[in-house]
């Protein structure tokens, strides 16, 4: 990694670049296709065909927020979520709000009870 001296963005007695792995939620739009990248804690997202499209999109908008907020800004903005998964019951969560409108959506409703 190439000595940087970061002084000049507020960041005092690193040396180091702050290049780093990140992880980056990646969302697929199954209706519509494509993806959506954003990385947590910053406002910024990438959409594209694709998800290296998406990705590439994503680096872009990164760039523009720290051309903005600055790269101590991002920096301090950058965590490590943790990340959990959990188990929800969808149409239990939605309750009376969706199903009090059955008739409206009554294939919806159908499908949701009975799925494939």
């Amino acid at each position: 990694m190439a000595a940087t001296d970061l002084s000049n963005f507020g960041i005092t007695g690193a040396r180091e670049s702050p290049s780093r792995i990140l992880t980056i939620e990646l969302i697929q739009d199954p209706e519509l296709g494509g993806f959506t990248a954003r990385l947590p804690n910053i406002p910024a997202y990438g959409e594209g065909e694709t998800e290296q499209e998406a990705n590439d999109d994503l680096k872009g908008a990164i760039h523009g927020y720290i051309e903005i907020f600055g790269l101590a800004d991002a920096l301090t903005q950058d965590s490590h979520p943790a990340l959990r998964t959990i188990e929800l019951d969808l149409v239990e969560l939605a309750g009376e709000s969706f199903f009090g409108s059955e008739a409206r959506w009554p294939h919806v409703a159908q499908r949701i009870r009975s799925p494939l």
